[in-house]
């Protein structure tokens, strides 16, 4: 089938496509590797690397379906732009439908809704653009943002399934499953050093997918990905990108918050009022919806504990920092619990969410422990323990 290109008949998507040649988006450095999903000749080879890197994965999937709705995904012949990666933008597509048919029911007029494409940029990138040439905004999402939620969901649920024989996990269940699963560890740190490195988590080191979590892992990545979705169009909502809307205001609000850092609280808060909705409506309980939130938050504050621990060492106290555009994630934590006190929400989810909310906390401390405590007492010509294959000296202490 031929595939086509909204960026042919539509002058917005042509205004990004020529935004992006141009080099307006840097130098794009996965683009050869969206253009190679383009062409239905790659599709045998790119299905071989996923079944090369996912041996385990591959040996559940006995049908062959997984790897035949990938095989369609790649097929999909309708593309914003000659820069999109087919199956990345499958799934932006379809996380864009949830929220925007979330808006319809919430009364929200989506006549002018945001455009959505995928970009290239090679990092864990999200944005809202509102490009001069484009009569509407752009919602635009690099495809290593969906791997690395895909992957840090699956390392989270490996630490959070229940004890054998119980229905429950607690913080003692977690300590165990790490302490005795080294290989957690060692995905987490191959990850996030791929990350911190080169801004690219897609290229570390594939991890077999433990089948007894691969419902957990789904939920809270998808999860995790509508509240990043829905947190870009919470600044189209509340009218960042021209006029306030008058009608959207944070309770909490204060006019000692700098301008940039009260849009991504008021972004944030959009997103939790939508993701939370939409979820809802799927017969989601309040507790799955709070704990991939959660988790969103503290892998930001995992990304740049580790850049910190790479450039300062083990010995420097990390403390969650604001920056000129954003605030820290400790207080973007503290005001989304805030907004979350006001939601209409009954006892025994609010409970459950708030149990569910410091088991992520216990996780992500119990995790970043055990991927530093061993670091200092490697050699120099030691295998690193990220799982790399290098020399510790050529690694994580380089």
């Amino acid at each position: 089938m031929q595939r086509t290109y909204l960026s042919d008949t539509n002058s917005d998507y042509k205004c990004l496509e020529n935004y992006l040649s141009n080099g307006e988006f840097g130098k794009l450095p996965d683009k050869e590797s969206h253009i190679l999903q383009h062409d239905g000749l790659n599709n045998a080879a790119i299905l071989e690397f996923v079944r090369q890197g996912n041996p385990e994965f591959v040996s559940l999937d006995s049908n062959n379906e997984v790897l035949n709705g990938i095989n369609d995904l790649l097929d999909a012949h309708v593309l914003p732009t000659r820069y999109d990666a087919p199956t990345s933008f499958h799934l932006l597509d379809s996380l864009v439908a949830t929220l925007r048919s979330t808006v319809e029911r919430l009364g929200i007029d989506t006549k002018n809704f945001p455009l959505h494409a995928t970009v290239p940029t090679g990092m864990i990138n999200a944005m809202v653009v509102d490009l001069p040439c484009s009569s509407t905004p752009f919602l635009l999402f690099d495809s290593q943002l969906f791997i690395f939620c895909n992957l840090i969901s699956k390392i989270y649920a490996q630490c959070l399934f229940p004890a054998a024989g119980t229905n429950f996990v607690s913080a003692d269940t977690i300590k165990t499953t790490i302490a005795n699963d080294p290989g957690i560890s060692l995905r987490l740190t191959g990850l996030l050093d791929a990350l911190v490195r080169n801004g690219r988590p897609g290229t570390s080191k594939p991890f077999p997918v433990d089948s007894r979590t691969v419902r957990l892992a789904h939920d809270l990545c998808r999860g995790m990905e509508l509240f990043i979705v829905a947190h870009e169009f919470g600044h189209v909502y509340a009218g960042h990108l021209d006029t306030p809307n008058s009608s959207f205001h944070m309770s909490e609000a204060s006019s000692e918050i700098p301008s940039s850092h009260r849009k991504e609280y008021e972004a944030d808060y959009a997103a939790l009022i939508f993701t939370t909705h939409a979820l809802e409506h799927e017969h989601w309980d309040f507790w799955q919806i709070n704990s991939s939130i959660k988790l969103f938050f503290s892998t930001l504050d995992l990304i740049n504990r580790y850049a910190d621990y790479i450039t300062n060492g083990p010995n420097r106290k990390f403390t969650s920092k604001e920056s000129e555009t954003h605030p820290s994630n400790e207080n973007r934590k503290k005001s989304i619990d805030i907004a979350i006190g006001e939601l209409e929400i009954p006892a025994v989810q609010r409970n459950l969410a708030s149990h569910h909310g410091i088991l992520i906390e216990e996780a992500t401390q119990l995790l970043w422990s055990s991927i530093t405590k061993d670091k200092g007492t490697l050699g120099r010509n030691d295998p690193c323990s990220c799982g790399s294959g290098l020399k510790y000296k050529k690694c994580c202490s380089a």
